[in-house]
C-alpha cells in the first residue's frame, strides 16, 4: 500500500498535477450528532511579517488535506503549523505569507472557501 501512494504521489509530481482531492471518511457517530459549526480566522502577526490563519472544525479524515488544498489555490506558504486534535474538535492554527493577504477582498474569499472546505 505505501509503495502505491508513493508511485502515486511521484508521478503527480512528474506530471505536474495536484492530487485528486481526499476521499470522504467515516464520520465519528459524535460529530454526525452535535456538528462543530467552522470557524476560520485571519489577522497578522504582531510583526506584521506573516498572517495567523486559526482554523475549528470538526476531526476528519482529509481535513488537512482540504485545507492544504485551499491554500495552495491561493498560493500561501506555511511558515509554520500547529495541529491540535481534542477528541473530535480540530483547532488548527498557521502561519501563512502570500501576496494575496494583503487584499481584504481576497481574504474574505479565503475565509469563505476553508469555511465550505470545512464543512460536513
Amino acid at each position: 500500500m505505501i509503495n502505491f501512494i508513493e508511485f502515486e504521489l511521484a508521478e503527480c509530481l512528474r506530471l505536474e498535477t495536484p492530487p485528486p482531492p481526499p476521499a470522504n471518511g467515516r464520520i465519528s457517530r459524535h460529530l454526525k450528532h452535535f456538528p462543530i459549526a467552522p470557524q476560520v480566522l485571519i489577522r497578522p502577526d504582531d510583526k506584521d511579517n506573516f498572517y495567523v490563519l486559526s482554523i475549528v472544525a470538526g476531526d476528519r479524515p482529509g481535513l488537512l488535506a482540504r485545507i492544504a488544498k485551499v491554500l495552495a489555490d491561493y498560493r500561501l506558504s506555511v511558515q509554520s503549523a500547529k495541529i491540535m486534535t481534542l477528541g473530535s474538535r480540530a483547532e488548527d492554527s498557521f502561519l501563512v505569507s502570500g501576496p494575496g493577504l494583503k487584499d481584504d477582498k481576497t481574504v474574505l474569499a479565503l475565509e469563505s472557501e476553508l469555511i465550505a472546505a470545512l464543512r460536513i
